[in-house]
């Protein structure tokens, strides 16, 4: 790993790009944009990327879709393997991320999708962990897929107040998918699980540290 390290050009460029990688968070990859925005080359940030991937420093969520081939071909989302390295790059302290309500939404997205694949990762049952989006623009943060096939959809808002409307992708999605989706969950802020019709909950996030 230590040779890898010695073989990157222009090592000292990486503090900028941990800064623009922070600032893309819960955003699709685009090397490309990337390699404009930081004046390396394609092949040097491929091997930057890499690098920070193995060393568990950034992590890149794939795409779902029902046809398994086209998986491979959408674009991942990019997140920090740790928030705290996010909000350091960011050069974020907690005045400023209490006064910015989207900047709280953005850590917020990276520390979910963190305790949920760390939570897959001790469930040993292999279950899997995506990002969907359709052809009408229509997202679902994390899309949980078990090794039957049966699918668990979240979404996540920083308020603590929330309505049926909140729920308008979650639903889309479990129409779309009725045959495989098992459950529509909206974590948010809030304090009481509520129930928004069939299959379809809102749980507080304590639920990720507390059990749900």
């Amino acid at each position: 790993m230590f040779l890898d390290l010695a073989r990157i050009e222009r090592i000292a460029e990486m503090p900028h790009l941990m800064g623009l990688l922070a600032s893309r968070v819960g955003h699709f990859l685009n090397v490309e944009e990337l390699a404009r925005t930081t004046r390396l080359n394609s092949m040097t940030l491929h091997r930057y990327m890499t690098l920070l991937e193995a060393l568990f420093m950034i992590y890149l969520l794939p795409a779902w879709h029902s046809h398994l081939g086209k998986r491979l071909v959408k674009s991942p989302k990019l997140y920090l393997n740790d928030t705290a390295l996010q909000l350091f790059n960011l050069h974020v302290d907690t005045e400023k991320l209490l006064a910015d309500p989207y900047l709280m939404e953005n850590v917020m997205e990276n520390f979910v999708v963190m305790e949920l694949l760390k939570q897959c990762t001790w469930s040993g049952q292999n279950i899997r962990m995506y990002h969907y989006r359709d052809y009408r623009q229509s997202e679902v943060d994390i899309i949980l897929e078990g090794p039957n096939g049966k699918l668990v959809a979240i979404e996540f808002k920083s308020s603590e107040t929330i309505s049926a409307q909140d729920f308008k992708s979650l639903r889309l999605f479990l129409e779309e998918n009725e045959l495989n989706a098992f459950q529509g969950i909206l974590l948010y802020a809030g304090s009481q699980t509520l129930a928004f019709g069939d299959k379809l909950t809102a749980v507080p996030l304590s639920a990720l540290w507390e059990g749900f």
